[in-house]
């Protein structure tokens, strides 16, 4: 009795200091991973379905402009050679 009562408790113990695995989608503090200040949605919730209507007949050289202006707008440290990667285009 002994023998197999000391044996549930070192396997007792034994699990209480091995690190427990995080639970799926959280950091090792508990808090869900993302970016808190992200926005899920699609583009026609945020900007409406007009304006984004309109810019369905846009050529994708400008649409690839735009949205490189707007990266260095927002990053102004971004290099070229950065947002190239991002965009995966050479619009700058």
């Amino acid at each position: 009795f002994v023998k197999e009562r000391s044996k549930a408790l070192i396997s007792k113990y034994d699990d209480m200091s091995k690190p427990k695995p995080n639970p799926p989608g959280k950091n090792k503090k508990g808090e869900a991973y993302g970016w808190p200040i992200a926005i899920y949605t699609k583009p026609e919730n945020i900007y409406g379905r007009d304006h984004v209507a309109s810019l369905y007949d846009e050529e994708p050289v400008e649409s690839g402009k735009a949205i490189a202006k707007h990266i260095m707008e927002v990053y102004p440290i971004a290099t070229a050679d950065q947002i190239r990667k991002i965009i995966g285009t050479i619009y700058i």
